[in-house]
């Protein structure tokens, strides 16, 4: 017996024969939903995170001045920019402790993390030397305690109290040049301290710049408060980058069978 060869076109099968008919339109369809929403997939941007800062100065009518920026990246983790701004002609002008409350919610913990200023000085009757290290980690101790925050400088007469310029200056002024207080801090000088306990980014009240030996209080006297956002694109996931790659593939396919 001899048998005839058949030619199945696909497009026109006969519904008895349905199992030899394959619906390319419908499986592009298909996968055109799989690549969009792996394409989504690579685009999708993490939520906005806001950034709650707090700005503080002190007042007029003193020689010290100094400024405070506390910058909230969420609500228990805080970047702590400490200025002084002062002329230094004295111990008296050098920035070395500094407090403040939060309020807001009860912090459970605390604790004080990576320093960086921009340098430090040591300075002798004969000179000052300048050290360009910005890492300061661990030249100030920190303490929380019912919500109240103390930072204090080195120990003893508090080295690494924070200065600018006129300090090398005026470094023969007053025991600028006594070693008990050397080195200094070159700012601005930023603190990186983490909290736990907040559910909601904090407020600041009764920030206290502290200034000497003596040691001089200077109240905190004018504050600003702004919110910024920032959005972050996420990486795409490798599952994500093989499901569209997949999918593209797959439309190729589609596309040529349909075309025979």
């Amino acid at each position: 017996m001899v048998v005839n060869p058949v030619r199945v076109d696909a497009a026109n099968v006969d519904t008895t024969w349905g199992f030899l008919m394959f619906d390319y339109s419908a499986l592009r369809f298909k996968l055109l939903g799989v690549a969009s929403a792996a394409a989504v997939g690579l685009t999708l941007a993490s939520p906005a995170q806001a950034d709650v800062i707090y700005n503080f100065t002190t007042g007029t009518g003193q020689d010290q001045v100094a400024n405070a920026t506390f910058d909230f990246t969420s609500a228990n983790t805080l970047v702590l920019t400490l200025s002084n701004l002062s002329n230094i002609t004295d111990i008296a002008d050098i920035l070395d402790d500094f407090h403040f409350d939060l309020g807001g919610g009860t912090a459970t913990g605390g604790s004080l993390g990576t320093i960086t200023s921009n340098g430090s000085w040591s300075c002798t009757t004969s000179g000052c030397t300048f050290n360009s290290g910005t890492n300061a980690t661990g030249d100030w101790s920190f303490a929380l305690g019912s919500n109240h925050v103390d930072m204090i400088a080195g120990t003893g007469m508090h080295p690494f109290g924070i200065v600018n310029g006129t300090f090398v200056t005026n470094h023969n002024l007053d025991g600028l040049n006594n070693a008990q207080h050397n080195p200094t801090l070159l700012g601005p000088v930023e603190f990186d301290i983490t909290f736990t306990g907040f559910t909601t980014t904090p407020t600041i009240s009764n920030v206290d710049f502290t200034f000497g030996t003596q040691p001089l209080h200077v109240p905190g006297t004018t504050e600003t408060t702004e919110t910024t956002e920032t959005t972050e694109t996420t990486a795409p996931e490798p599952g994500t980058m093989l499901l569209l790659g997949a999918a593209l593939a797959g439309l190729g396919f589609a596309r040529r069978r349909q075309s025979v």
